[in-house]
């Protein structure tokens, strides 16, 4: 049986190679080219930490947790869809050093979808206590859709080149016979937004933040081959 699956492999493998090599014996022209665009993230994952260590245990946990959700709700923040908790411990380490303090802790993710939101959060948050905020990662929802697009944009790109340097020698390009393609996503790190937030010191709702995140630039490259008439 090992032996005919690896017999089926080599002429699987032999198969794959002749038309590889059959395509590359007529003549052709390769080429490469490659499309971009910039765009602006509308998927913002904040995490958000609350402690009872932040108010040396005068406020619970439940207390804090309930104050966080009732100024979310108040901002238009759909909770129970966008709020979602990561985590909750105890601190134990501060229980062993005093033998008497047991601080809980409780982690969030929030998702929103643009920076006027972000800054009416953080402001929110900031005026009840709540400052342990950071920027965890921004997404961009049709990603993938303008992938697609970039793909197209690089490939059509690739034709026009192909033709205009192939009519140099009296020559056309034919059908495409070899396509591949590769994408890259360029986004920026956690550590460059909490940069820029720590310039900024919310005060109050009266005095709204103007951020704006750096755009995330998508690009698409195209290997095309094709054959020479």
């Amino acid at each position: 049986m090992k032996k005919l699956l690896v017999l089926a492999m080599i002429i699987i493998s032999s198969v794959a190679f002749s038309q590889t090599k059959n395509y590359l014996d007529k003549p052709h022209y390769k080429t490469f080219a490659s499309a971009d665009t910039l765009v602006t993230p509308d998927k913002i994952f904040i995490n958000i930490n609350i402690s009872e260590s932040d108010t040396k245990g005068k406020i619970s946990i439940e207390q804090l947790e309930s104050k966080m959700y009732k100024s979310l709700k108040k901002i238009g923040i759909d909770t129970d869809e966008k709020l979602k908790v990561n985590d909750m411990s105890s601190n134990y380490k501060k229980y062993i050093l005093k033998k008497r303090d047991i601080f809980k802790e409780k982690s969030f993710s929030l998702e929103i979808n643009d920076a006027k939101t972000l800054t009416k959060i953080f402001v929110a948050l900031e005026e009840i206590g709540i400052s342990n905020t950071s920027i965890a990662r921004v997404e961009y929802s049709k990603q993938e859709e303008m992938q697609f697009s970039m793909r197209q944009k690089a490939l059509l790109k690739a034709k026009t080149e192909a033709e205009l340097l192939t009519q140099s020698i009296d020559q056309k390009i034919g059908k495409a016979i070899y396509i591949s393609s590769e994408n890259y996503v360029r986004n920026y790190a956690k550590g460059n937004y909490q940069m820029e937030m720590k310039s900024y010191s919310p005060v109050s709702a009266a005095s709204p933040l103007d951020i704006e995140f750096k755009k995330i630039k998508i690009t698409s490259s195209i290997n095309v081959i094709f054959e020479l008439e």
